[in-house]
């Protein structure tokens, strides 16, 4: 284990990135703010989210849509569902005592404005079971004071106005789950496989809306750097030590395809390390280690050391930038991911990929230069408590390892045109449309304030 990276290879990469410099153009103060007006509008869109934690990638994704949105010409009150984010160091904090100051400048203007009516409500969470999703939509003690008639169409109202973001990264749901988001206005959702999965559960009303980049971000800048003269293949890889990562298997796959005097480094960035069931970062190593394949390759815990990098530790930003600056190939060894921030960055960022083909990495994935890895479907890990019928990809170590031996570092580092339509501004307009045509059917007055450009109105009479 190591908590910073290596003197040798950091001056060695150094080298040959002299046109590039991380910590001048990495500089926090440069971040981009959030378009918006605060003002009182007859409708604004409603979208609610834990968005306060920095770089949660919840968080991250929520914020990134409401500007997105607001960017495309709406008006939107960016709301949390408890004030509360984790810090840096992994506590808990109020957001009532403030935000973290790169969040307040992200989108703090979002949440000034108001509205006589939210029209429509987005949800923007990670749904857990059927009875959080119920209190989610149709918050419990909400029945009271209303007949039995008003609350049938009070509650078909609030389900027909919600839009419901989420994710799924398993091939099923529960059908109490799917009978409720039959009733939701939309569903919104990263990637065509949780769409496809979706369908086949009878819901109708879905919508992939896929993660959007700010070109103004710091990560879009990589692509500005010199590529590597040497072979070494730098890979990486970014996430929480948990079974659906995949990081043991990664791990496993890099003893297995590498010798110890290849001109290859694997570095993980992780956090955690304590799920249930589930070996440690320390423990995973040294089962690892024992194995006849590791052994049989010369590695030992001094070879192992110098190859293998385990940072298990919250980084600031400017780190996992510099992650994505002196690394050249990413791998997603995950068994399910709806979108996938970190590969996603890794591509913004010009550098190969290998992945699991199973979910949001094929969305982004740039064919000419990624590798996939051979999937089959295998039963989730109980320890999620997710349904006992669900499946998510699963793959064998020897086929991670063949993909880590085929892929190349880039030969130049640039965005492949295909992640130009998931820009703010191409977003933006995708969740515009989605959201007026979901008006047009729910509330046809709202549609059309909405496609008057509504920054140009003043609020004089509530509607009716």
């Amino acid at each position: 284990m190591t908590e910073e990276l290596t003197p040798e290879l950091e001056a060695e990469t150094a080298a040959t990135q002299a046109t590039f410099s991380p910590k001048a153009d990495l500089d926090p103060k440069t971040q981009y703010v959030a378009p918006s007006t605060p003002a009182q509008y007859p409708y604004a869109v409603l979208y609610q989210a834990e968005y306060e934690t920095e770089w949660d990638g919840t968080a991250v994704a929520a914020r990134l849509h409401a500007r997105a949105l607001a960017a495309a010409g709406l008006p939107v009150l960016l709301r949390s569902f408890s004030m509360k984010f984790t810090d840096a160091e992994g506590a808990v904090q109020d957001a009532i005592q403030g935000l973290p100051p790169a969040v307040e400048k992200e989108v703090g203007i979002l949440r000034k404005t108001s509205a006589s009516a939210m029209l429509p409500m987005i949800k923007h969470i990670v749904i857990r079971d059927s009875a959080h999703l119920q209190n989610l939509v149709w918050p419990r003690g909400a029945s009271g004071g209303f007949s039995a008639e008003q609350l049938i169409e009070a509650y078909g109202r609030v389900y027909a106005q919600t839009i419901l973001f989420s994710v799924w990264e398993r091939d099923s749901i529960d059908e109490k789950i799917a009978q409720q988001l039959q009733q939701i206005g939309e569903c919104w959702v990263p990637c065509e496989q949780n769409a496809e999965m979706l369908r086949r559960h009878g819901v109708e009303r879905v919508r992939v809306m896929p993660h959007p980049f700010d070109p103004a971000d710091p990560i879009c800048k990589l692509v500005g750097r010199n590529v590597r003269t040497d072979d070494w293949k730098l890979f990486y890889s970014i996430g929480r030590w948990e079974p659906r990562k995949g990081f043991d298997k990664l791990i496993a796959a890099f003893l297995t395809a590498f010798k110890p005097g290849d001109h290859a480094m694997l570095t993980l960035k992780i956090t955690g390390g304590d799920w249930p069931g589930y070996a440690t970062p320390q423990q995973g190593v040294q089962i690892t280690l024992g194995q006849d394949y590791a052994k049989n390759n010369g590695w030992t815990a001094e070879t192992f050391a110098q190859h293998v990098k385990i940072f298990n530790a919250r980084k600031p930003r400017s780190e996992i930038i510099a992650l994505h600056f002196y690394n050249n190939i990413y791998v997603s060894a995950s068994h399910g991911e709806a979108w996938g921030l970190p590969p996603f960055e890794a591509k913004l960022a010009g550098n190969a990929m290998v992945h699991v083909p199973y979910g949001g990495t094929c969305e982004f994935a740039d064919p000419k230069l990624d590798v996939t890895v051979p999937i089959h479907m295998a039963p989730v890990d109980a320890s999620y408590g997710w349904e006992t019928t669900a499946q998510w990809a699963d793959y064998e170590i020897a086929d991670l390892a063949l993909a880590l031996q085929r892929v190349k570092p880039p030969t130049e580092y640039a965005v492949h045109p295909g992640l130009e339509r998931f820009s703010l501004k191409h977003v933006g307009l995708e969740m515009r449309e989605a959201v007026l045509a979901l008006c047009d059917r729910i509330h046809p007055k709202a549609a059309r304030f909405y496609r008057a450009d509504p920054r140009s109105q003043e609020e004089t009479v509530s509607p009716p």
